[in-house]
């Protein structure tokens, strides 16, 4: 992982209110929770290890959430079963996902993350600690296509809402 620079909780709120999700209220509940907030870039194992919820019809409920694992879950479903609900229909997901790495050479839009905190003892090893509060379905889809496709990782960028300072992120 890599610092960009400081952000705010107004930047991240921006920025989540043109991506127009759902989740705004509970995603900023979240980022304001935090003392700091940065601009980070993620390596492809910081990447494979975010935590992902606990999405109830793929995600076992005391199986491992790195964001990896999940992708390994997802891909091994059988297509008539991806349809998890109206919110998570996986065959959407890799299908928009797949349309996007066609005509982009860039990487997708900043996620946002956030520090694992009163999530149970099961996340507490979290290799890096951070928990994918926005960008779920970017996510996963990415993460996807990288185990199905070969699809080469390339740097994501996040917003990071943490307790932590710079100097424990990025010390001298």
């Amino acid at each position: 992982m890599k610092v960009i620079r400081t952000s705010t909780n107004e930047e991240i709120e921006n920025h989540l209110l043109t991506l127009g999700g759902g989740n705004q209220e509970d995603n900023m509940k979240q980022v304001n929770a935090a003392p700091n907030h940065f601009l980070i870039e993620l390596a492809e194992n910081d990447f494979r290890n975010l935590v992902f919820f606990a999405l109830k019809g793929l995600v076992p409920p005391h199986g491992t959430r790195t964001l990896e694992k999940v992708a390994l879950l997802a891909a091994s479903m059988p297509s008539s079963d991806r349809f998890i609900n109206s919110n998570w229909d996986l065959n959407l997901v890799f299908e928009k996902t797949d349309i996007f790495l066609k005509t982009n050479t860039k990487a997708f839009q900043s996620l946002v993350l956030r520090d694992v905190r009163d999530s149970g003892s099961e996340f507490e090893s979290a290799p890096n600690g951070y928990y994918l509060q926005d960008g779920s379905h970017r996510a996963l889809g990415y993460c996807v296509a990288m185990i199905t496709h070969g699809v080469p990782y390339h740097p994501q960028s996040a917003y990071l809402a943490t307790k932590k300072s710079l100097n424990e992120l990025a010390p001298i």
